[in-house]
């Protein structure tokens, strides 16, 4: 006989992989290229980001979830060029590059994400962050 597939509909299993399957859409990639001699931080939505942020947010929506994307890339690319000046001020840089993309100066230090790889990350550096 088969094996009997068995569901875990707790609110944990249903959160584990509803966060699995957002994350699988990649809604935008990230990576670090060197312009004019400096490293950037290159963020760009793909395709079909427009779409994927709406459904999303819809899901968010209805569970209750306090977290939002940009749908609109003109107003994500603003937030994030506003966010990213007003936390560092002229000291580095961050513009828009095409219609889906922003670029930002690649800031020293580490990652939170890295920490979390490494299993170095705090509960400071969370509330530092916060």
């Amino acid at each position: 006989m088969g094996q009997v597939w068995q569901s875990d509909s707790s609110p944990k299993a249903l959160t584990n992989a509803a966060v699995t399957f957002v994350d699988s859409l990649k809604i935008n990639s990230i990576s670090e290229k060197t312009r004019r001699g400096r490293r950037v931080v290159i963020k760009q939505r793909n395709g079909h980001s427009k779409q994927l942020a709406g459904l999303a947010n819809l899901y968010f929506r209805m569970s209750n979830i306090p977290i939002r994307f940009w749908s609109k890339i003109e107003d994500r690319k603003r937030w994030e060029t506003e966010c990213f000046q007003m936390l560092n001020g002229d000291r580095f840089r961050v513009y828009p590059s095409g219609a889906k993309t922003v670029c930002v100066d690649k800031l020293p230090g580490e990652s939170l994400w890295e920490h979390l790889n490494r299993g170095t990350l705090t509960r400071r550096m969370l509330e530092a962050w916060m």
